[in-house]
């Protein structure tokens, strides 16, 4: 190929250039056909302006060549002064299927950080320009979006994202390998889509060595886990959550369990954020001697599961946070509007929970049950999401019986008996008292004095007790008609014939 003889010949700058980036690195060394060849090359390519540019500053020192190295990379050291490993500077997003030409380099600059490009200010570099610190799906990713944006300000519709082709495409004419042309075909095993698939398989050897269940609370709450607190109004949940919140925090353990995984903890009180306050302190000053943990946090505020944007703010907190744990209390006050029996809407809420999960936290939400039942209230899928499900009951004598109905992963943990202990102006957790107590005899007493038989049941020694003028609480009565049954029966006096 030969240049017209009123072609324009390559000025300084662009003879720089190709002897820098087009290969064998010696532009000047090649038959003049070749180096045609070259020149249309350069003033074709997307980034010609780039490499002109960073060609200059290697010329004039601005940054230097490692020694024996690949001519387009550079040591962190030169270009930021605080790293000692290898990093391309001066081809930044040629790797792509399409190269990316200036005007989306400087609108990727321009956003990097709302686009969520993983980049890094380069002293020396180009004025203005930022130098990818990120690995090459996050370069696609970023530019991507890039053009997406800008084909919707422009009102040209969506584009599509990139992906990188398995081996490098045919060279333009005097072009490096591995600079692909704009028009490059994309290969379907090289998108994001299949990498992500494809990372996330394992042989049966790797998939057994994976490591076992990281608990937070020993045998009760894994590591980024889906739990379910749930319980009728007034049985306790909301006790228990901030009983569980303050463990993780201080790294007390939880009822005979445990604390693995102390840390923060982000609680939602999005029901009842003054009763909250109140059962926060007393449970300071029970345990704390009234200070502050520094490690729980409490958001006022209720998010939305059904406002967009709404929940990615949430996560946005939890990115700031790094919580162990979020405490939604209570679900039906962030799902407003939302179907709880819709499992599309509860499938909804799963998926926002699991995006705060990847964040690394464990997510409990404080809902209600099914009515007379042990799983969540609503759709069924919510149970299925659930890697634990929790039920407080509460009976008339405010006992507090804590019951796992499902651990995903491991066995249930045994059920706990609580109390409520008297605190300031709340109340704590506290061990309850055991079921037999000496207010049974007096029950038992009553019940002989009336001459219920030892085999009666509740209903007929409630009535007696009723007309008697006595009340007693029907858990009292159970408990003491259990210990009644349980003693041998009163011989029968028989009197003189």
């Amino acid at each position: 190929m030969q240049l017209d003889a009123t072609a324009r010949p390559p000025s300084e700058d662009e003879r720089a250039a190709l002897d820098e980036y087009f290969p064998p690195f010696d532009h000047g060394s090649l038959p003049p056909d070749e180096q045609a060849a070259q020149l249309v090359a350069l003033r074709e390519h997307p980034m010609r302006r780039f490499l002109i540019e960073e060609a200059r500053k290697i010329r004039a020192g601005e940054v230097e060549l490692i020694e024996g190295g690949d001519p387009l990379a550079f040591t962190c050291e030169d270009i930021a002064g605080d790293c000692e490993c290898t990093h391309r500077v001066s081809q930044p997003l040629l790797r792509c299927d399409d190269e990316v030409n200036d005007d989306e380099y400087e609108y990727l600059t321009e956003h990097a950080e709302r686009l969520g490009a993983r980049t890094k200010p380069a002293p020396g570099g180009r004025p203005g320009f930022i130098y990818w610190w990120g690995s090459e799906i996050d370069e696609r990713e970023a530019v991507a979006r890039v053009r997406a944006e800008r084909a919707q300000q422009d009102g040209t519709g969506p584009t599509t994202a990139l992906v990188a082709s398995p081996s490098p495409s045919p060279a333009l004419p005097g072009m490096p390998v591995g600079i692909h042309p704009a028009e490059a075909p994309a290969s379907p095993y090289e998108s994001a889509v299949y990498r992500a698939l494809r990372d996330a398989l394992f042989s049966e050897d790797e998939f057994d060595q994976r490591p076992p269940v990281d608990w937070l609370v020993q045998g009760v709450l894994p590591r980024g886990a889906l739990a379910y607190l749930i319980g009728e109004p007034g049985n306790g949940k909301t006790f228990v959550a901030l009983d569980l919140a303050y463990s993780l925090a201080t790294g007390r353990d939880w009822w005979g369990h445990e604390v693995a995984g102390t840390g923060p903890v982000l609680y939602v009180a999005a029901e009842d954020d003054r009763g909250v306050q109140a059962r926060a302190r007393a449970w300071r000053s029970r345990f704390c001697g009234g200070q502050t943990t520094g490690k729980v946090h409490f958001l006022t505020h209720a998010p939305q599961v059904g406002e967009p944007g709404s929940f990615d703010a949430l996560r946005l907190l939890v990115e700031v946070l790094r919580p162990v744990l979020v405490i939604l209390d209570t679900q039906a006050r962030v799902t407003r509007g939302l179907d709880e029996n819709d499992s599309k809407a509860m499938g909804e809420l799963i998926h926002q929970a699991n995006q705060i999960q990847r964040l690394g936290a464990a997510v409990l939400s404080v809902h209600h049950p099914a009515r007379g039942g042990t799983v969540p209230r609503g759709s069924s899928a919510q149970e299925g999401a659930a890697d634990v499900v929790v039920l407080c009951t509460m009976d008339d004598d405010k006992v507090l019986k804590v019951k796992n109905t499902k651990q995903k992963n491991a066995a249930e943990f045994e059920p706990l008996t609580l109390g409520l202990d008297p605190e300031g102006e709340s109340a704590v957790l506290k061990t309850a008292q055991p079921l037999r107590w000496e207010g049974q005899e007096q029950i038992i007493a009553w019940l002989d004095e009336l001459g219920l038989p030892q085999s009666a049941g509740y209903p007929t020694a409630n009535k007696a007790l009723t007309e008697a003028g006595r009340t007693v609480t029907k858990r009292a009565l159970e408990d003491a008609l259990r210990l009644r049954k349980s003693r041998a029966p009163l011989p029968k006096v028989v009197g003189p014939r």
